[in-house]
C-alpha cells in the first residue's frame, strides 16, 4: 500500500484546483509516467502456457504457473503441483511452492509429451531412486496441468536405472504434458482374487499359476505386501523373511509366483489369496 500512498500523494500535489484552472502537460507528462512505472512494476500472470513468449519484459514481473517446461522462460521447470517465474529485469528464476498432495510428484515422470488420440507403447521417463515396478503393475498417468488421467498396464518390469517405460499399447483418450506424473500401484497387479491352492505333499511352497506376481520383497518388506491377504488352512498368515511357524509365509524372489512356507504343504491344506486393493480393469 505504500506504494499507492505516495503515488496519490503524487497526483494530488501536482493534479489539482488552482486558480486558473490550469495543469502543464509536463507535469501531467511527469505524473503519468509515475504511473505507468510503478503499474508496470507490479505485473502479475496466471498460468500461462509452456509454450507462451513473454519476450525481455520491460519490468519486474511474476508469472504464477502449472507443473511443466517452459522453454522461453530460460527453460526453467515447475516441479511441484504450483510455481512462480520470476523475471527481475536481467534474468527469469523459478519458486516451487509445495503443496500437500496425495500423489508423489517426484517418483516419476514424463520427459517426452503423449498426445490425445495416438497409440504408443511405450513413453520416457525420470525415476527416483528406488522405484520399482513389475511386469503387469498398473500405472495411473496424471497431468499436473489439467488433472486428466488414465491406467496404463506395464508389460515389463521397470527398475529405478530405467529412462523408458513399457506398457500395453494404449490409445490415449487424454494429452499429456512433458513432467506428468506416473503413480505406479504394483499390488493392483495382481490378478487372482480368492484362489484357493492345495500342496503336493512334497513341497515347502506352492506356486500360482503363470501371471501372478506379488510384490518385489527382496532386501525386506515392501508396503504393498499388505495390498493382499494370504489365509493358511483358515487362518490368516504373517509374512516374515524367514518362515518357522505354521501360520507364516514369505514371497519367494526372483521367482514372484510362489509362496513358501515353514512345512510341507499337503493335499489337504488349504491356501487361500485374496486382494485387500480394489482392482482396475482397462
Amino acid at each position: 500500500m505504500a506504494l499507492f500512498t505516495v503515488l496519490k500523494a503524487l497526483v494530488d500535489d501536482n493534479i489539482n484546483t488552482n486558480g486558473i484552472q490550469y495543469i502543464t502537460g509536463a507535469i501531467h507528462n511527469d505524473v503519468m509516467n509515475e504511473l505507468i512505472d510503478a503499474v508496470g512494476a507490479a505485473q502479475v500472470y496466471v498460468n500461462p502456457a509452456t509454450t507462451d513468449n513473454p519476450g525481455t519484459p520491460a519490468n519486474n514481473r511474476a508469472y504464477i504457473a502449472l507443473p511443466g517446461v517452459y522453454t522461453n522462460f530460460g527453460g526453467l521447470e515447475i516441479t511441484a503441483p504450483l510455481g512462480v517465474l520470476s523475471w527481475d529485469g536481467t534474468s527469469w528464476t523459478a519458486t516451487q511452492l509445495a503443496m500437500p498432495s496425495p500423489s508423489d510428484y517426484f517418483k516419476c515422470k514424463t520427459t517426452a509429451a503423449l498426445t490425445a488420440t495416438t497409440n504408443v507403447n511405450s513413453v520416457a521417463i525420470s525415476i527416483l531412486a528406488g522405484t520399482s515396478a513389475l511386469k503387469n503393475d498398473w500405472v495411473k498417468i496424471v497431468s499436473r496441468r489439467t488433472g486428466v488421467f488414465e491406467f496404463l498396464r506395464l508389460n515389463a518390469d521397470v527398475a529405478d536405472s530405467d529412462t523408458i517405460i513399457y506398457f500395453d499399447p494404449h490409445n490415449f483418450e487424454n494429452s499429456y504434458e512433458i513432467g506428468a506424473i506416473l503413480d505406479f500401484n504394483p499390488s493392483e497387479g495382481l490378478v487372482y482374487d480368492g484362489c484357493i491352492l492345495h500342496g503336493d505333499g512334497t513341497n515347502t511352497y506352492i506356486d500360482m499359476p503363470t501371471g501372478w506376481q506379488p510384490p518385489l520383497t527382496a532386501g525386506g518388506e515392501n508396503s504393498y505386501v499388505k495390498g493382499f491377504q494370504i489365509v493358511i488352512n483358515g487362518m490368516e498368515g504373517v509374512r516374515v523373511d524367514t518362515p518357522v511357524t505354521e501360520f507364516e509365509y514369505d514371497l519367494n524372489y526372483p521367482n514372484r509366483r510362489r509362496i513358501e512356507f515353514a512345512q510341507i504343504m499337503t493335499t489337504n491344506d488349504r491356501v487361500v489369496v485374496r486382494c485387500l486393493q480394489p482392482k482396475i480393469y482397462s
